[in-house]
């Protein structure tokens, strides 16, 4: 059901827990789970396919730190229900899911720095009921300061050249990102695949941090080029000297 749960139980909390550098995939329901527990840091973890990678849930879900990690392929990459509230998800990857992030009933949360690319939805705020009756609307912060999120399918323009957005990024009518930035945030220069380009079981750890492979080969060609120009122009004063 879970790859990892963090909950209440027998009059035990699962409070100030660290969750970090794991790479999980395909763990059923959850991948993981932190329900009614709070101070939590869930951190650089590599997660990918099932239902939903990481749930918070409970009104004492709070104060959890969701940073810098790379969420794919998933039905929704993070859910939020159950007034969990005053959670901070920030620097994530989140990816090629149905759905990037699901809220329900969870307000007072702060998204900022995170890459929502190619989701098919990006925010799902709520849920039909009855055919016309939305509940579970929920009110968010979704920028800290000057910094906001990247969104792939943000449309607006950057007249004055800083990166940011000059309109808002509109996720519904009571949130939105007020400094959307116009390019990634993790590698700006490298493109996010689609969905369809990822193995169908979903990257392994290796082909899931495709931007630093491609830092370390320019890095290495660099090198070479370097190293390469000091034996020429060493070559050529030993050959002087021979004349």
């Amino acid at each position: 059901m879970a790859g990892i749960l963090l909950e209440f139980a027998n009059n035990h909390s699962s409070n100030y827990n660290n969750i970090i550098r794991n790479a999980m995939a395909n763990n059923g329901v959850f991948g993981i789970r932190v329900s009614s527990s709070y101070n939590c840091r869930i951190e650089g973890n590599n997660i990918t396919g099932s239902e939903y990678r990481i749930q918070l849930h409970g009104s004492a879900c709070r104060n959890n730190r969701l940073i810098g990690n790379w969420i794919t392929n998933c039905r929704s990459a993070v859910q939020m229900s159950g007034d969990c509230n005053h959670n901070t998800i920030a620097e994530n990857v989140i990816a090629n899911n149905q759905v990037g992030v699901d809220i329900f009933a969870s307000n007072n949360n702060e998204f900022y720095r995170n890459d929502f690319a190619k989701n098919n939805l990006q925010v799902n705020n709520g849920c039909v009921e009855n055919g016309n009756l939305t509940i579970g609307v929920s009110i968010n912060t979704w920028s800290r300061g000057s910094e906001g999120n990247f969104w792939s399918d943000y449309n607006g323009t950057d007249f004055n050249g800083d990166g940011i957005g000059d309109t808002p990024y509109m996720i519904d009518a009571n949130n939105k990102d007020y400094r959307p930035f116009m390019k990634p945030l993790a590698f700006p220069n490298v493109t996010i695949p689609d969905s369809n380009e990822v193995k169908e079981n979903g990257p392994t750890t290796q082909n899931a941090e495709p931007f630093p492979n491609v830092l370390a080969i320019t890095i290495s060609v660099i090198s070479f080029a370097a190293v390469f120009a000091g034996l020429l122009v060493y070559f050529k004063k030993q050959k002087g000297r021979h004349l």
